[in-house]
């Protein structure tokens, strides 16, 4: 029965640095949108219509 405890208390601080290794909220490493990156849009890039490449019938 004296060795039975052990593993247990080991069991309590593996899960005591559980949360400081892996938070379950970590806004800083993983944030939800980066629109800086990845921006909804590039109308610079790409354009919806190039007239002036694709001219219609003159």
């Amino acid at each position: 029965p004296a060795l039975q405890p052990l593993p247990l208390n080991e069991r309590e601080l593996q899960q005591q640095d559980a949360p400081i290794l892996q938070p379950s909220n970590t806004p800083e490493l993983q944030p939800p949108s980066k629109p800086e990156l990845q921006p909804p849009s590039k109308p610079e890039l790409q354009p919806p219509s190039k007239p002036e490449l694709q001219p219609p019938n003159d």
